[in-house]
Formats: C-alpha cells, sequence, structure tokens
C-alpha cells in the first residue's frame, strides 16, 4: 500500500512539474526572476498596506470579507449561500455517509484548505477564491439535488397515504432551486447592462470637456489608479494620497485647492482605501472629511454611474460610507432607479475597472489658501465634535482676566532689574540655604550628605509648596504663595537642624572646602553661561529663532495666572494643555525678583545649565567617594584590645594633575563636563571634511554650522524590511514615510537657549537619580523615619518629572522601580519580607508620585499615548558618531572587568573545564548564550545599531553577575552606574522598535529619548573612566597598551570639544541684529528689519507699544492681533506680554489641543473676518464672543489685511496708543 502511494505521488509529481514546465516554461528557465517574482508577490499578499492597491484590505477580517464580497458582488446572494453554505454540507455527509465518501473528500480537500491557504493572506483579493468557485457550486448543485431527493417515502406510507409534513421537501427544493438559478440569471442580466452602456469615466470626460472652459484647473484624485480620459485641455494636477501625509505635502494640496475650479475621482479607491489606514494617512483622511462635508468650499457637481441594472431593480454599492465620510448631496442630482438596493460596499476589483463612481466636486467658497491649509491639518475626529474642552471656567476665568496685572508683578524701574544676575542670584541662594539641612537628613547615606543637590531639592520643594496651594484654591498664585512654599522648607530645615544639630555641623566643618567647591562650581557654570546668553540675548529669530516665542509666551503666561492651571496665551479663554510646571519654578523666582521674563528667560537658562553640572558632578563624585571609602573600611585592620591599624601609606608616583583628575572630586568635575559642556564627534568630522576640500579643490573653510550637529541623522525613508524583521511594517513601493532626526546633546540645547520641557528637566532627572542611589545605599540601615521621608522625595522627584516634561517619566519610573529593587536586595530579612518590603516602596512611591500632582492630571489631556511599530533605524555610525566618547570609555570597562569571565566563557566554549569561582557559572552561559542569539538574530535582521547595544547589555550582564557574585562593601555604588547604563542602552533598542503613537516619523521619541540616553551615558562613562584609573588599568608608567588607548581617549575628548569651541562661537554671532550684549531679550527689536509678504516691518514700534501693554494695561484680558503660520511674527503681543489672544501658532495648539482642533481654524477665520470686515455689527459679535478687550492695528496687521476692514476700529474702540507703526485700540463694546 505505501509502494503503491508513493508511486502515485511520484506520477502525480512528475505530470504535475511537466504541466507546470510546459504552461510557464519561463519559471524553470529563469529560476532566479521567478523565485523573486514569487517573493514580491507574497510578500504584497502577505502585508496589506504595503502596495497601494492593496491598503483598501487592512484590517479586513479573514474568511468573512471574501465569503461576503463573493456572496454579495461574485455569485449574487442566493448562490452565493448555497455555494458557501455547500462546505459544512459536504463535510457532514462525508463524516456520516460512505456512499460518497471518496468524492465528498476529494472536492474538499481542494476547498478547505486551499481556502485555509488564501485567507493566511492579509490581502483579500476577490480573484484569489475564483479557482473555488466551480468546486463550491458544483457542491452546491449537489446539495440542492439532494434536497429533492433525500426524502423518499416507503410502500407503507404510499398505501396509507400518511406522507406528514415532510411530504412538502421536494417541493420547497424545487421552489429554492427555481430562486437561486433566477436570481442567479437576474444578476447575470444586470451586470450585462455595465457593459451595454459607456464607461462612466468616458461619459465623465465628455460633460467636463462639454461644460467646463478649456484650461480650467483641476485637481484629479487618482493616484495609483485609472484616470479620467481626454482631460489634456485641461490644467490637471494629480493630489499624490499615497505619498507620505506630510505638511508639506498639505500645503501643496492647499495651494491647489484653493487655485482649482473641480476635484475628480475616477473611483473610491483613494477615500475608501486612506479611511483603512488612519495612522499612515491622518491628514489625508482630514481632507477627505472636509472635502465631503464641504468644510473646504466644495460641493458635490456631478457624479457618473453605471450601475448594475435590470428591469428598473439596481444593485448599488456604497464606499463612501465605508469612509466614515459625510455622504455629499449633489448639486444636479442623477436620476432614480424604480427599485435601488444598495448592498453596501463593493471591493474595489468589483467595480473598479468597469463602473466606478465618478465624482466632479466644484469649489464653490473659494476660501484662501491659508484656511484651506489650515482645515486641512485639523484631526478628523475633531470635525465630528464640536464640542471645545480645555477650557476655563467661568469664575477662573473671571479670576485671571481680573488678575496678572503686569507692572504689579514686574517693577522695570527697580533694583531688581538694574541687577538681574545678583537678585536673581540671591533668592536661588536663599532657597537653596532653606533646604539644605532637610536635604542633609535625607542623603545622609551619600559622602556628600546631598549639599550639591539641596538647591535641586530647594527648587522643588518651593514651587511644589506654592503651586499645590495655588491648585487647591488656598491662595491666589502670587508672591505670598511662593514665600509661604520658601517659609515651609525652612521650616522644615529648622526642625531638621535642630533634631541633627551636632550630625548636621560636624559635616559641615570637616567638609567645609567641599561644600565651598560645590558653591564655585555652580557660580562659574551660572555665570559663564550668562555671558554667552549676553553675548546673544534674541528671543527670535526669523530662521534660527526656534521656540522662544512659545516658550516666553507660556512663561509669562504663567508669571501672569492667578489660577492653576494657567491661562492659554494663544487660546483666549482656554487653559493649558501643556507640561507647564518648569515654567511654574521660573515664574517662582520672577514673582519673588520682579525680573522682566524677557531677562528672567536668559537667567533662567544658565541656572538649568548650572543645575545640571553640579547634579552630574554630584552624582559620580558621591559614586567614586562611596566607592572609594567602602573599598578603603575594607581593608582597615582592626587588633584585639587596640582598635584599627592606622592605614599604611604607600608608594604613589602618580603626578599631582593625575592624582586631582583620579579623584572623586575630577571625576564628578568631569561628569559635569561630560553631561551639559562636550558636544557629539560631529565637530570634528567638520573640521576634517573642511580640511579634506580645503586640500583637494582649495574651497575655503565655511563657518561651523552649529545647527549641523543637532542633525546627525539625515532625514531617513522607512526601511523596506527583510523577512527576518517580521514585526517592521513593509514598505510601500515607490511610496516612502520620511522621518526628520533631531540628535539635540545637553550643550546643544542650552546654547540654542530656548527654554523648552526637555531642558528643565535635566537636573530633576539627576535629583530622581540621586534619590534613588540614596535608597539603595541607605535603606538596609536608615530607619523608618529616613525610609518614609527619603521615599516621600523620591516620589515627589520622580512626579515632577511628568508634569515638567512627560517624556521621561516613562523612563525614570523604570529606573525608580529598578534601584528599589536594588535597595530592598541589599537589606537583610526573608524573601518575604524583602518582596513584601519593595511591594510596598513600589506602590507607595508610583502613587505618591502621581496622586501630589493629581491637580495637574485632572486637567491634562493626551491625545496620542500608545506605541506604534518603529519603521525606521539608525545608523551604526550615526549612533558612534553621537555617544562615540562615552561607548568608548564604557566598552573599556566592561570588557576589562569582564575579561576573566570572557576567558572562562570561552574555555567553557572549547570544552575545556573553567577554572572559575562564579556561582551559578551554567545559569551565566545560558545568559551569554541567549544574548548572542538575539544579537545575531537582530543584525540578521538589519538592526545593527541594536545589534551593537545588545553585544553592551552582554558584557554589563557579565559585570553585574560578577558584582553581585562578590560579597564587597562597595556592591550598591557599584552596581548603580551599571543600572543606568541598562536603562540607556534598552532606551537605544526601544527607540528603534517603537515610536510614540502620533509622532511626525520619529522625530520627538527620537529627540527626547536620545537627550536621555546622552545624560546617562555620560554619568556612567564619567564613573567607569575613574575607575578604570583606580583599579590599575591605566598604570603610573604608560606603556604601549595605556598609550594607545590614552591617546584615543585625547581624541575622542578633543574631538567632543571642538562643538563647544566652535559652535558657542558660531552661535554668539547668530544674531538678528549686531545689537547690544545685553540680557535683554527684546533689545534685538530696537534695530530689526523683519519681511512679512516681501513687506519690511520695523520692530522698534512693536517693541514700543509692547511696552506700554505691559506697563499700562490692568489684569490679563484678550488681545486680538494678526494670526499668521508658526516660527513667524504673529502671536507676538501674546509672546511678549503674556496676554491672551485669540489664536497664536497654529500647528502647536493642534498638537496641544488635538480633539479639538476644530476651534482652531474657526478662530483663524474669525481672527481673519474681525479684521477684514467692513460689517460693524459682524465685528462686534466676534469680538464679544472672545471678550477681546484690546485690538492691535499695526504693520503686520495692515500687510496680513490689506482692504478698509482696519479703518472700522477707528469708530468702534478708543485709541489708546499709536506711534508711527502700531496702534492699539480699547474696547467700547465690553
Amino acid at each position: 500500500l505505501v509502494q503503491r502511494i508513493f508511486g502515485h505521488a511520484a506520477l502525480a509529481a512528475a505530470v504535475a512539474a511537466g504541466v507546470f514546465f510546459i504552461s510557464a516554461p519561463y519559471a524553470v528557465l529563469d529560476v532566479g526572476a521567478f523565485i523573486g517574482d514569487l517573493g514580491a508577490q507574497t510578500r504584497m499578499a502577505s502585508n496589506a498596506g504595503l502596495w497601494p492597491f492593496t491598503i483598501q484590505y487592512i484590517d479586513t477580517p479573514a474568511f468573512i470579507y471574501q465569503i461576503q464580497q463573493s456572496s454579495v458582488w461574485g455569485l449574487g446572494i442566493p448562490l452565493g449561500i448555497v455555494a458557501w453554505g455547500s462546505i459544512p454540507f459536504t463535510a457532514g455527509v462525508a463524516a456520516l455517509s460512505k456512499t460518497a465518501r471518496r468524492s465528498d473528500l476529494f472536492v474538499l480537500a481542494w476547498v478547505v484548505p486551499g481556502f485555509l491557504f488564501l485567507e493566511s493572506f492579509e490581502v483579500h483579493f476577490l480573484r484569489y477564491v475564483f479557482p473555488l468557485m466551480p468546486i463550491l457550486i458544483i457542491m452546491g448543485s449537489r446539495m440542492l439535488l439532494w434536497m429533492m431527493t433525500a426524502y423518499q417515502p416507503s410502500a407503507a406510507d404510499i398505501i396509507s397515504r400518511q406522507v406528514g409534513s415532510a411530504r412538502f421537501l421536494p417541493g420547497i427544493a424545487v421552489g429554492v432551486i427555481v430562486v437561486v438559478m433566477g436570481a442567479t440569471a437576474f444578476y447575470a442580466l444586470a451586470f450585462q447592462k455595465v457593459y451595454a452602456e459607456d464607461h462612466p469615466a468616458v461619459t465623465a470626460s465628455e460633460w467636463i470637456n462639454e461644460n467646463i472652459p478649456r484650461g480650467t484647473a483641476i485637481v484629479s484624485d487618482n493616484h495609483w489608479d485609472e484616470y479620467v480620459p481626454n482631460l489634456y485641455p485641461y490644467d490637471v494636477w494629480q493630489f499624490p494620497v499615497y505619498d507620505a501625509d506630510t505638511l508639506e505635502k498639505m500645503s501643496t494640496l492647499a495651494e491647489k485647492l484653493a487655485s482649482s475650479e473641480y476635484v475628480v475621482f475616477y473611483s473610491s479607491r483613494p477615500y475608501a482605501s486612506a479611511a483603512r489606514d488612519h495612522d499612515r494617512f491622518p491628514l489625508s483622511n482630514a481632507y477627505y472629511q472636509g472635502l465631503f462635508n464641504g468644510s473646504l468650499g466644495y460641493e458635490l457637481d456631478q457624479e457618473f454611474t453605471n450601475y448594475p441594472e435590470f428591469l428598473g431593480v439596481s444593485f448599488r454599492d456604497d464606499a463612501i460610507g465605508r469612509a466614515g465620510l459625510e455622504q455629499p448631496e449633489p448639486l444636479a442630482p442623477e436620476d432614480s432607479f424604480v427599485i435601488s438596493f444598495n448592498l453596501g460596499y463593493a471591493d474595489d476589483n468589483v467595480v473598479g475597472y468597469d463602473h466606478p463612481r465618478v465624482l466632479l466636486f466644484k469649489n464653490t467658497a473659494h476660501l484662501s489658501e491659508s484656511i484651506i491649509g489650515i482645515r486641512l491639518k485639523t484631526s478628523p475626529r475633531a470635525v465630528n465634535d464640536r464640542q471645545v474642552g480645555l477650557m476655563l471656567s467661568d469664575g477662573d476665568l473671571t479670576a485671571q482676566q481680573e488678575g496678572g496685572t503686569f507692572f504689579d508683578i514686574v517693577n522695570r524701574d527697580g533694583w531688581t532689574n538694574d541687577l538681574p544676575v545678583l537678585a536673581w542670584l540671591l533668592v536661588v541662594e536663599i532657597i537653596y540655604l532653606a533646604a539644605l539641612p532637610l536635604t542633609m537628613f535625607i542623603f545622609r547615606p551619600l559622602p556628600d550628605r546631598g549639599i550639591i543637590l539641596a538647591r535641586v531639592v530647594g527648587l522643588l520643594g518651593v514651587s511644589y509648596i506654592a503651586w499645590i496651594t495655588v491648585s487647591l484654591g488656598l491662595m491666589d498664585f502670587s508672591r505670598t504663595a511662593v514665600y509661604t512654599g520658601m517659609a515651609v522648607m525652612a521650616m522644615m530645615s529648622a526642625a531638621t537642624l535642630a533634631l541633627r544639630w551636632r550630625e548636621i555641623t560636624r559635616f559641615l566643618k570637616e567638609h567645609w572646602r567641599l561644600l565651598l567647591f560645590g558653591e564655585s562650581l555652580f557660580l562659574v557654570a551660572f555665570l559663564g553661561f550668562v555671558l554667552l546668553r549676553h553675548a546673544n540675548p534674541d528671543l527670535w529669530h526669523p530662521f534660527r529663532g526656534g521656540e522662544k516665542p512659545m516658550e516666553l509666551a507660556y512663561l509669562t503666561a504663567v508669571v501672569r495666572s492667578t489660577t492653576l492651571p494657567p491661562f492659554d496665551p494663544w487660546f483666549a479663554g482656554g487653559f493649558l494643555n501643556y507640561y507647564y510646571w518648569g515654567y511654574f519654578v521660573v515664574s517662582s523666582i520672577i514673582r519673588v525678583t520682579g525680573i522682566l521674563p524677557t531677562t528672567a528667560f536668559n537667567l533662567a537658562v544658565p541656572m538649568f545649565f548650572a543645575l545640571t553640572v553640579t547634579g552630574a558632578y554630584t552624582l559620580v563624585y558621591n559614586l567614586t567617594e562611596g566607592v572609594r571609602q567602602r573599598r578603603r573600611a575594607g581593608h582597615v585592620v582592626r587588633v584585639p584590645g587596640y582598635g584599627a591599624l592606622p592605614m599604611l601609606a604607600g608608594d604613589d608616583d602618580r603626578t599631582q594633575w593625575r592624582k586631582l583628575a583620579l579623584s572623586p572630586v575630577g571625576a564628578g568635575v568631569i561628569a559635569g563636563l561630560f553631561t551639559a559642556v562636550f558636544g557629539n564627534l560631529d565637530g570634528m568630522v567638520q573640521m576634517v571634511q573642511n580640511s579634506w576640500h580645503r586640500l583637494a579643490d582649495g574651497t575655503p573653510f565655511p563657518a561651523f554650522d552649529f545647527w549641523r550637529s543637532s542633525r546627525m541623522l539625515p532625514n531617513l525613508e522607512n526601511i523596506d524590511p527583510n523577512p527576518i524583521a517580521f514585526w517592521v511594517p513593509g514598505k510601500l513601493a515607490e511610496i516612502s514615510d520620511v522621518s526628520f532626526h533631531i540628535t539635540e546633546f545637553p550643550f546643544f540645547t542650552f546654547l540654542f537657549a530656548d527654554l523648552h520641557a526637555h531642558m528643565m528637566v535635566i537636573p530633576f532627572t539627576l535629583l530622581v537619580i540621586g534619590l534613588g542611589l540614596n535608597m539603595v545605599v541607605g535603606l538596609k540601615d536608615g530607619g523608618w523615619v529616613w525610609t518614609i521621608v527619603s521615599a516621600v522625595a523620591l516620589a515627589l522627584g520622580l512626579g515632577s518629572l511628568w508634569v515638567v516634561n512627560s517624556w521621561d517619566f516613562p523612563s525614570y519610573l523604570i529606573l525608580t522601580v529598578g534601584l528599589l529593587g536594588l535597595a530592598v536586595y541589599f537589606t537583610e530579612g526573608s524573601r518575604t519580607d524583602k518582596l513584601a518590603l519593595l511591594g510596598v516602596l513600589i506602590l507607595g512611591v508610583v502613587a505618591v508620585s502621581i496622586l501630589a500632582f493629581l491637580p495637574f492630571h485632572l486637567t491634562y489631556e493626551t491625545f496620542n499615548s500608545g506605541l506604534d511599530i518603529s519603521k525606521w533605524r539608525t545608523p551604526v555610525d550615526r549612533f558612534l558618531g553621537i555617544h562615540g566618547l562615552f561607548l568608548f570609555v564604557i566598552a573599556s570597562f566592561l570588557l576589562y572587568q569582564a575579561r576573566d569571565t570572557l576567558n572562562e566563557l570561552v574555555r567553557s566554549v572549547r570544552g575545556l573545564n573553567p577554572e572559575t569561582i562564579i556561582t551559578r557559572f551554567d545559569w551565566l552561559r545560558v545568559g551569554v548564550a541567549a544574548g548572542v542569539v538575539t544579537a545575531v538574530f537582530i543584525g540578521a535582521a538589519g538592526f545593527w545599531n541594536i545589534t551593537l547595544l545588545v553585544v553592551f547589555l552582554i558584557l554589563a550582564g557579565m559585570v553585574v553577575w560578577k558584582i553581585f557574585a562578590s560579597q564587597n562593601e562597595e556592591r550598591p555604588f557599584e552596581i548603580v552606574p551599571l543600572a543606568l547604563l541598562g536603562l540607556a542602552l534598552f532606551i537605544g533598542i526601544g527607540v528603534d522598535l517603537v515610536r510614540v503613537e502620533g509622532d511626525i516619523g520619529r522625530m520627538n521619541t527620537f529627540f527626547k529619548y536620545y537627550l536621555e540616553i546622552w545624560v546617562l551615558l555620560s554619568i556612567v562613562s564619567a564613573y567607569m573612566l575613574w575607575h578604570l584609573g583606580a583599579s590599575g588599568f591605566l598604570r603610573p608608567n604608560l606603556g604601549l597598551r595605556s598609550g594607545v588607548w590614552m591617546v584615543v581617549l585625547a581624541v575622542l575628548i578633543g574631538s567632543s570639544l571642538i562643538y563647544t569651541a566652535l559652535g558657542s562661537r558660531a552661535r554668539i554671532s547668530d544674531r538678528f541684529t549686531d545689537g547690544p550684549s545685553t540680557l535683554d531679550g527684546t533689545a534685538y527689536m530696537a534695530e530689526a528689519l523683519h519681511y512679512e509678504q516681501e513687506q519690511p516691518l520695523e520692530l522698534k514700534w512693536d517693541k514700543e507699544a509692547i511696552t506700554w501693554v505691559q506697563d499700562n494695561v490692568v489684569g490679563s484680558p484678550v488681545i486680538l492681533e494678526a494670526h499668521l503660520s508658526q516660527y513667524r511674527w504673529g502671536a507676538r503681543f501674546a509672546n511678549y506680554t503674556g496676554l491672551p489672544t485669540v489664536i497664536g501658532w497654529p500647528w502647536h495648539q493642534i498638537q496641544q489641543r488635538t480633539d479639538y482642533s476644530v476651534a482652531i481654524l474657526d478662530r483663524a477665520e474669525d481672527v481673519r473676518e474681525m479684521y477684514e470686515t467692513t460689517d460693524e455689527d459682524r465685528a462686534l459679535s466676534l469680538l464679544r464672543q472672545y471678550g477681546v478687550k484690546y485690538v492691535v492695528v499695526g504693520d503686520l496687521e495692515r500687510i496680513t489685511y490689506p482692504g478698509d476692514g482696519l479703518g472700522k476700529f477707528e469708530s468702534m474702540g478708543r485709541k489708546v496708543f499709536e506711534n508711527q507703526g502700531t496702534a492699539i485700540y480699547e474696547a467700547r463694546w465690553n
């Protein structure tokens, strides 16, 4: 039997091969091409969306979609039901009856496996199931015939004539057969009508040529589709819907829609398929929403159809409903059929070729390009929901508008604005001293007792107390609130000082030099950066101004706010839906000092720089000094009856500079430099490239490009993954999804001086690391009072990250949990006790971190908080170019520390007996093997940067294993840097695998998290550099190995400092004008000449008007001014005064109010109308709607809104200010 089976199988295979060769000879003659094409088709069928014409199948349900489409549109509903119903019928007959079992199994063997195989693909072309149809029809026919013969009455039944109800079965079966055959014939005849008339595209072409003048501009939405023929006499532009959704794409579309008269669709493919992938085409879907609901100014003029029809009965399909679009009513309705069945969505294969629904939209409103542009960038969700959220309550709105008078907060002529640096430092130092004793109690397990981090603790504590009292409605935001925070901090420190007087004073007496050095380091860093800001204080630049106008607007609005959350200066009547807490910290100092916000901005940047330098310094000082102290304690010899013997003075022939560099203080200084002063290696790359061009072709040296170093990764297209990278979405042919990349590092961030959240959060992340290290070292012997206080401090520090820059919270939450786990590990007790303690600590810290800032969380809304698969990967050379110095030091440390373990692993691989005392060595081998397999797999998938990071993880794992295997007292200090390293490596891996939902490509994901990686690696590498020097890696007398290593290190350090020197010089010279050196961020306006729409603007007139508003306007009323796109001169009064304007930069408001972004385009249109209309009643209605009290009519408004509309304010308002370029009108209408 087996021989017969194999013989028949071999014969069948031979026949099949012969038939295959005869029918497809080129598959054999060119096997490579055949396999390649087969692979391409397999990838296409396996990944819906890989090609534009397969996007329509994204998220279509397997089995159900094909059954439904083939039944409704392929076979007709009656025959389709019979055909698909025949499968379970035939299977049942085969199971219950042996009569025709072979035949039944034979046909089922074709249909069932074939259908299962086809449905393993994501793409469900209807033609894929056509090979199954003949067999399904045969099985269905057999089922119908069975119904006729299933009942055969017995002879007794015939004689007695007692047949029963079953006698009706043959008649029912005949009826079913007649209905199936009749309906199938009706379907066939109806579809024949499609070919009896002209193709809808031809009909549309004839109508267009007869009714639309030649040369008319038409937008053709037929990307990757057929087209309406014979439109050559017209100015046709094709909308590339399947190109990546970008702002540039939408800007071009807005321009074309504004200048065109018609939009024509050949078929439903573009809008029906784009609706299947909202993540890829959010802006294109907004376009279709706006086009079909009329908000883009177009209405459906004509539609051309040729539905299947017979005897007045038509079968209609509906792709618009499936796309979630509003059904447009044509301006010229077509004749309806007597009976029309809407059978829902028809697969594009069914209608796209022979009877598509051709739509022609007409431009009836002729909206401007700017209005269409804003509406194209509006969330489709917001279009269907006119409810606007994130608005102030009536009570808060009144309080905000009545409070916050600028000249009550800021004393322009006071001594603090004459000596702003001194005033700023004075307040910061008072806060520092108020927090110092309490901080020294919290950080008592660390060598420096937290005397450096006390400044960050003070700013956090004072700001938090002021913020929570205002948020709970206990008082308004004022100097009193900040003084309350300072008083509470001072009282807690006073209580601590009273209880720990001897301990604290003894430490300060013994370590006053350490305190003095820390203070000096802060002052040097602060004053040094003050000089940089003094050399270029400009808070706007027409090309490289960054987001300073937004940050200044938010900062000044927080300063002026009476209640919390602060009002939004760019959305009158709303509150700030942003992580504003960093601005609150700065605002607290402004409230106390009365310094002008435009000056305070340029003091806040140096403050955060100095806090970063000293924060990194103190972390590495404590790590290295902690290791040094515990190692010395471990070498102390104790003699019974005598005590500890004095340490013998060893021979230390190191030079003085090496002693200093390898001391804990030197390591800390290096950490501060690594973190906040060093740049990436692009500076050296620029020098080498420029030198080469100079030598090769005589090209003069160009100016150093300080901007380029923050863009070390070019704009990358999404990758075309190989089959191993199964998790990455396939790349669409001829369609790329481009992601921008920002590779900022802290020094660039401070040098560019955008007071952004990612800058302000850095000192607070360093505080969280310090508090975590504190728990790891001190939990074992801390006592319950210390544990509670330190855990609460850690919770507040962690919680502050969410409200300062929410991007950092997830990473540092993971780090906090890990450090708490390490802290509990080093305590004593049973495993159960440790798990219980760990659970309490984690739940307590996480809960307090959220509950402490609950008022913020209750009002803050996020709109994209999930994760998507990343479609981009980081080139490994660019990663090395960014972090090369740190990785060199870290790799040296890891290899040096793991050298013995690596040797034992190599011996075990060779089959030699390992000579190791490492515990659980077999488990280590398993872990390393798993890591190696992972690295090989990831490398084969093409992710070489992840492979590099996995190798670092393997080495780090070996060192961690070694540390835990030892019983050294310094283990708590040694393990924390490796925890930081692990977090940095995992973040680097994660950025190449996932991105934050809704990101622009992966731009912000890459930008925010690579900045975290820099901070972590800089701290780790500074510690490891010290460790290498202290552990014998660098011998006093440099040999060849040490010498080469030192040369490489020196080259990398020199390369990293090139940006610091040349970038600083380039940034200082990159000013709007050659203005004076000052800290006044508005000084550039005095001489600046700016161009809008190629017309000149002298900014000095606006500067005078802004100063008048600051010095004369009472409260915080709404001010109306010109609305422009982002990064331009629009919203300048809101930016520099903090007063709320009707609408500010649109894109940032769309990001912060995604679900309510329809209000943004409404406001943009309303601002235009308020300025341009000559109808005073209409203007009055809009002015009252937004509560406008002041109207600005300056040169910018005259350029943006030309016409007679501006003249109405002379009679409607009272002119309260006027100079040569700008006038301000006060309301008479309120």
